[in-house]
């Protein structure tokens, strides 16, 4: 957020009076004291004219112990197997889209 805010030349006290909230809730978001809902974070980002967008995205993560014993070789190799395939752990990433 605090990116956000100072490539489009805004205080913290100017957006959170843009956003409707206080200085110090807005404070609170930017420094990791407080997690914004998403619902939050678009009102933030929004009226430093940036938009939120969900991105999926695939990630292969080696989790000791979940192969048993098997040789790193098999481990590496059904990884590989899946990749592009969809198969593997799926999160989402959230980008900065300047709004317009």
């Amino acid at each position: 957020m605090e990116w956000a805010r100072r490539a489009v030349g805004l205080t913290q006290g100017e957006l959170a009076r843009r956003a409707h909230m206080s200085r110090p809730s807005s404070s609170a978001y930017e420094n990791g004291r407080k997690a914004p809902s998403l619902e939050t974070l678009e009102q933030l980002l929004g009226e430093a004219g940036f938009d939120v967008e969900a991105v999926p995205r695939v990630a292969f993560v080696d989790v000791p112990g979940s192969w048993s014993g098997a040789p790193r070789a098999d481990v590496d190799a059904a990884v590989a197997a899946c990749r592009g395939t969809g198969v593997g752990g799926v999160g989402v990433g959230l980008e900065l889209v300047r709004a317009g």
